[in-house]
């Protein structure tokens, strides 16, 4: 079998999901419609559902931010450790982390609301070692303004600090 053969050549690297070739995607790109909408398209919206729900899993698990010279060490060394930042922002639609330990990419670590209170939340892995961030609050930059630890980057804008 052709999938067979590439899941084992690229092991845990390919989603268990196959969505199958319908014909049901083309109409929805061509009417401009979600496949969801479309009559008859219950195999389309299983495979649909079934990746969404492999890729959430995912998600769920905590990111690991390694340098790619880091990549064939083992991050369960003692060099790294897991890391929970939580926010309380009952008003946010979305939140973001960026900092030293993804080189202050702004799309690469969601933020979860674990809490009706509004608290958010992320697991990543890091790097042992002094870490500045910042949280992206429906696209704006601000500390962590529960951690005191903080470094002037400006004359009156400062990064938060975090030391694993």
């Amino acid at each position: 079998n052709y999938y067979k053969n590439i899941r084992n050549k690229l092991d845990k690297k390919v989603f268990q999901t196959i969505i199958r070739k319908s014909s049901y995607y083309e109409e929805a790109i061509r009417d401009g419609v979600s496949v969801f909408n479309i009559k008859g398209a219950d195999e389309a919206r299983k495979d649909i559902n079934d990746f969404t729900q492999e890729v959430m899993e995912l998600v769920e698990k905590p990111i690991k931010f390694l340098r790619k010279s880091e990549m064939n060490e083992t991050v369960l060394s003692n060099d790294y450790e897991e890391v929970v930042f939580q926010l309380k922002n009952p008003y946010a639609q979305d939140i973001k982390i960026t900092g030293s330990f993804n080189n202050w990419v702004q799309n690469e670590c969601p933020l979860k609301k674990v809490n009706e209170d509004g608290t958010w939340e992320a697991k990543l892995i890091l790097p042992k070692g002094r870490h500045a961030y910042k949280y992206i609050v429906d696209g704006q930059w601000q500390e962590d303004y529960t951690n005191p630890l903080k470094e002037e980057v400006h004359y009156g804008v400062y990064n938060s600090i975090i030391e694993i």
